[in-house]
């Protein structure tokens, strides 16, 4: 029994292509499924084996909780049997924070940012000053991101239409959206008169918003009747709307719809960074935290091997194994700033395998959508 118990079996799979298959696969062993395109390969790994363990996983939880997770129909098959709870990898984009980069989603720059904070001259103070998120370490100008976005005016505002003609490009701010609709019904503008046909102070007006000091209101409409609302112009509503934020978090529109209308370009404070001036002056033989993190992965280990400091090399063999094991993955050439959103499918996969291999239980199941293993992915 205890010999059955370590196979996983499955009886009479019916997913899709699949007629009537039988399979025993072992585990904690590699399994490779290999065929022509349309064989049935992710049929039996991923629509069924990896269905149905979430499935069963689900299962375990009180309903209130189920209620709020993903649901999985069982598969189409007569007996599935003895199967592990699953990670799938798959060959999709990471998603996640818009910040997210190699370093962070590896867990190897919160020990970059602990070596500097410990031997980086001149020290400026902990760890976490080192972050483009914290309040000290981030950039003023462009609030940690590294890339400043700005409304393109010829892009958002076409100057031979009126307001009510949709003049104002951008949703939100045209007649469909409710801030569109109150610069028609507001009385601050004529709603029917070409852009271009207004006069100075109106279109500053309405770009910019009221000059300095001053302050203009507008009746919004509600169902409880006009309400005074501030105008502050398009240009600044759309700044604090939308750009001032993570824009790829925003639920009415999305980023492409924002950059669209704007104008993206590197910082010229931080060149990208997102670091205030003080961090990027701490340096390791000459080199500061953030030409760290533009270092290639091999040049970057060459820099770690060299640190001779007795405080700073202890940190930096934690981060050593890491880098090498992305290396070995043939990702060498990418760099701990690498946003993770610009990842192929494949170099997604391989980091993504190299985050659950390394550190999951062996009870656990890894699917992944390849028909090879990488030769450096090695059983512990």
């Amino acid at each position: 029994m205890s010999e059955r118990k370590d196979k996983i079996i499955l009886r009479g799979l019916k997913e899709n292509n699949l007629k009537n298959v039988d399979l025993i696969i072992p585990k904690e062993k590699i399994i490779v499924f290999t065929g022509l395109s349309g064989s049935g390969k992710s049929s039996v790994v991923f629509d069924t084996l990896a269905t149905e363990s979430r499935r069963q996983m689900i299962l375990n939880y009180p309903l209130y909780v189920r209620n709020q997770m993903p649901r999985y129909e069982r598969p189409n098959a007569n007996l599935m049997q003895n199967l592990s709870p699953v990670v799938v990898v798959e060959q999709r984009p990471i998603g996640g924070n818009s910040r997210s980069t190699v370093g962070t989603y590896m867990d190897i720059h919160p020990l970059i940012r602990l070596l500097f904070s410990r031997i980086g001259k001149p020290s400026i103070g902990s760890a976490n000053d080192f972050s483009s998120q914290s309040s000290f370490g981030r950039c003023p100008e462009c609030g940690g991101f590294g890339e400043v976005i700005a409304p393109d005016l010829d892009k958002m505002i076409d100057c031979s239409k009126s307001l009510r003609e949709y003049a104002v490009k951008f949703k939100p701010l045209s007649p469909s959206g409710w801030q569109g609709r109150w610069m028609i019904t507001g009385g601050l503008f004529d709603p029917d008169k070409p852009i271009k046909d207004y006069s100075e102070d109106e279109l500053q007006l309405l770009l910019n918003g009221p000059k300095e000091g001053e302050r203009v209101f507008a009746p919004f409409h509600t169902k409880n009747g006009p309400q005074p609302h501030e105008w502050d112009g398009i240009l600044p509503s759309f700044t604090r709307l939308y750009i001032n934020r993570d824009i790829s978090k925003l639920k009415e529109v999305t980023e492409d719809d924002v950059l669209a209308v704007s104008t993206r370009f590197l910082c010229s404070t931080c060149q990208g960074s997102g670091l205030n001036p003080k961090v990027l002056a701490c340096r390791i033989n000459g080199l500061n935290i953030a030409e760290y993190d533009q270092l290639e992965l091999t040049e970057l280990l060459e820099e770690l091997t060299d640190i001779k400091d007795p405080m700073g090399e202890s940190i930096a063999q934690q981060a050593i194994p890491h880098i090498i094991q992305l290396v070995e993955m043939g990702l060498g050439y990418l760099s701990l700033s690498r946003k993770m959103g610009t990842l192929s499918g494949g170099e997604a996969q391989r980091v993504k395998k190299l985050l659950v291999i390394w550190g999951a239980a062996s009870t656990i199941l890894h699917t992944f959508s390849t028909n090879q293993v990488q030769d450096s992915i090695q059983k512990k």
